[in-house]
């Protein structure tokens, strides 16, 4: 797993818009609350445009400024009115992550996943992936699971453990199918966090064997 270090080829995708929006939300969450995770970021970017000022200059297109200025003139699609937030939610939330809810915390239609674990699923625009608010009760465990592809955490209040690893508000996990382990929230504030994974976790032991093949997203 990887706390708080993303790899380059991510970071580069980031930066230059080829992320999957799931992947770049889970990113810009990350980096709203990490001034860590911003400096090496604007480190990064710094270097990357040293690098591009030193590459030759190449001829573009003739038309090349016109296209892009018929794209400035283009009307912006309809977006539905955002909802009020309340005092709490405006607090946890960071400002990537705000467009993505319905309603204020308290008021999201949570679903019961596992004992004293709840789940917010919201859409995006790129299909394939899933992304969620988890809501994890105070001692509570997430059951023992690998992943069948890469899976972001990004915790937004509280804490969880993770194989001895204290993790609170703005860290991030990276796993991938090489990890298995069994988060635990913290006894006093419990978790509440950010996941994004394009593929299904695969759960272990004989819940693994009972729920993995009715396990689809």
């Amino acid at each position: 797993m990887n706390l708080n270090r993303l790899s380059d080829e991510v970071l580069v995708d980031y930066a230059s818009g080829a992320a999957p929006e799931p992947v770049a939300l889970a990113i810009a969450t990350h980096m709203s609350l990490n001034a860590e995770a911003r400096r090496d970021y604007e480190q990064m970017n710094h270097l990357g445009g040293a690098l591009l000022m030193s590459i030759d200059e190449e001829a573009v297109s003739d038309h090349l400024l016109d296209d892009l200025l018929a794209r400035l003139d283009e009307p912006e699609a309809a977006q539905s009115p955002s909802p009020a937030f309340d005092a709490q939610t405006k607090a946890i939330v960071p400002q990537p992550l705000l467009p993505y809810l319905r309603a204020s915390l308290d008021d999201l239609p949570w679903q019961k996943v596992y004992n004293g674990v709840e789940e917010y699923r919201f859409e995006t625009t790129l299909p394939g992936y899933k992304s969620a608010l988890l809501r994890i009760a105070p001692g509570k465990p997430m059951p023992l699971h690998s992943h069948r592809g890469p899976e972001y955490t990004v915790v937004l209040d509280g804490a969880y453990y993770d194989q001895g690893v204290r993790l609170g508000r703005g860290d991030l996990c990276e796993a991938d199918g090489h990890d298995q382990h069994r988060p635990i929230a913290d006894d006093k504030d419990g978790c509440l966090c950010l996941i994004v994974l394009d593929a299904p976790i695969r759960l272990s032991g004989l819940l693994g064997i009972v729920l993995n093949p009715f396990l689809k997203n």
